[in-house]
Parts: C-alpha cells; sequence; structure tokens
C-alpha cells in the first residue's frame, strides 16, 4: 500500500482504545503509528502501533512471527505490549503495540553516538 493510503487510518481506534495519532513510516507489509492508549477518556500513555496487513496466504507465516516477537529481549530491540487482530476501513489487520523509540534508526546510526 501507498504511504498516502496508510495515513488515511490516522484518527482510527484501534480496538476501542489506540488511537493513531501519526503515522511514523510504512515498510512493505505494513505501517508504524504514534498511538494513545485512552481507557475510559483517560490517557494511560503513548506508545507505536505497528499494523500488518493480514494477508490470508501468509497468515500463518504473520502469526509466528509476531508469536516469535514475544521471546526477543534485548536493549537494542524495542519491548512490545499487546498483539492483536483489528479491521479498519473493512481491511483486516494484525497489530502490535510497543514502546516508542526515542531516536530513529538514521540518527542512532549517525557517527559518533554510542550504539
Amino acid at each position: 500500500m501507498r504511504s498516502d493510503v496508510w495515513t488515511a487510518y490516522e484518527g482510527q481506534i484501534v480496538e476501542g482504545k489506540y488511537h493513531l495519532r501519526t503515522l511514523l513510516g510504512t515498510g512493505g507489509y505494513g505501517a508504524v503509528y504514534m498511538a494513545d492508549e485512552v481507557v475510559a477518556d483517560r490517557l494511560m500513555g503513548r506508545g507505536a502501533l505497528k499494523l500488518i496487513r493480514a494477508d490470508q496466504a501468509d497468515i500463518d507465516k504473520q502469526l509466528r512471527e509476531l508469536q516469535a516477537t514475544a521471546s526477543l529481549k534485548h536493549e537494542s530491540i524495542l519491548s512490545h505490549f499487546v498483539r492483536g487482530t483489528c479491521t479498519l476501513g473493512g481491511r483486516d489487520f494484525l497489530y502490535i503495540v510497543m514502546e516508542l523509540a526515542e531516536e530513529t534508526l538514521a540518527q542512532r546510526l549517525q557517527p559518533g553516538l554510542p550504539i
């Protein structure tokens, strides 16, 4: 999907509590948004929500990858909190809610910055 198609999901709500704010980036299978977690009209926190197109031909592979992410622990890997499925605009998605990075990969890879 083109980047402009993904921007159409800004402002949408996933699972009744994750409010998609700003499109942060896109890739071959999905897009990442800054998202607010809102419960009973109260902001609980902010994170990154990755929407992954739920392609029926690859759904088993995609679900195995989501399952595998639960065991990944490293200081250079963002922690994730929630995995699930949702429907937005008539399309099915898998999603992951994870911590919001403090810097971009490009910033992180600049010479002189510790890795």
